[in-house]
């Protein structure tokens, strides 16, 4: 009975609370729109677009080739180390053997972080192509960046596929191919219990950052809307991912 009071109280302290929010959100996006439905408020957004041509003409591209001479320095000065530890490499020494996956762990990381910026610079170029290539120099400045984005791609993954080898070779048990599609799963699959409490401590940290991002950038784009009807089109995407998110965590959590 104690349990179903505080029960109670709580549910009736968050619906207050959620009505009160959902009343101020409603008068701030009625004052929003009614002003800009008067055109009280003049959005000026030409210096961004100013700004997001330089930066896919200029920016993305000089990005590009730097992160391909950044990996390819990082990388190979982590797997020199790797192989000279590798020589001396004994499997009862426990220090060699987390000196080794640290340097792995540190290069599989930088290939996590450089994809989705990998992806951010070229379709920043894509964005603006036909300004690029109606610009002194566009078609090779194009191509160049074309062809950096497939030479970065393959050198993320020629990084990630070398560093599986590398731990493929301190832990023999582990046979999963990484060419193969169901490479993840059966990977998964290898690990021990360990390993696989460390991956769901890592998944469900990342699962909470992924919806704390996903509420923020909703909470950012809806009011958007009132001013500029494009800002619809992130939030329905980020609103799709979250969904996503949400749906594959309940369906294996059920399971």
């Amino acid at each position: 009975m104690k349990q179903n009071k505080e029960f109670q109280k709580k549910a009736i302290s968050f619906v207050l609370t959620c009505v009160c929010a959902g009343i101020v959100l409603y008068y701030l996006g009625y004052l929003i729109g009614t002003h800009a439905g008067k055109n009280q408020f003049h959005f000026n957004f030409s210096f961004l677009e100013d700004f997001f041509f330089y930066f896919s003409y200029v920016i993305s591209p000089i990005l590009l080739l730097l992160s391909i001479l950044f990996l390819a320095i990082t990388s190979k000065r982590h797997f020199h180390k790797v192989e000279i530890l590798l020589s001396t490499y004994d499997e009862n020494q426990d220090d060699s053997t987390s000196e080794v996956e640290k340097h792995l762990s540190y290069l599989i990381f930088l290939t996590g972080i450089f994809l989705p910026i990998t992806f951010i610079l070229i379709s920043s170029i894509y964005a603006n192509m036909n300004k690029i290539l109606a610009s002194n120099y566009g078609a090779p400045l194009c191509i160049t960046s074309v062809v950096a984005f497939c030479i970065l791609f393959l050198e993320l993954a020629i990084i990630q596929g070398k560093s599986v080898s590398y731990i493929k070779t301190i832990n023999p048990e582990k046979t999963a191919d990484y060419f193969n599609k169901d490479f993840k799963k059966n990977w998964f699959n290898q690990c021990d219990e360990a390993e696989k409490a460390r991956i769901g401590t890592s998944a469900y940290h990342a699962y909470n950052a992924t919806n704390m991002a996903s509420i923020i950038l909703i909470a950012i784009f809806i009011p958007l809307t009132l001013v500029n009807s494009y800002a619809f089109l992130p939030a329905l995407v980020v609103c799709i991912l979250m969904l996503v998110n949400q749906i594959t965590y309940q369906i294996y959590a059920n399971k």
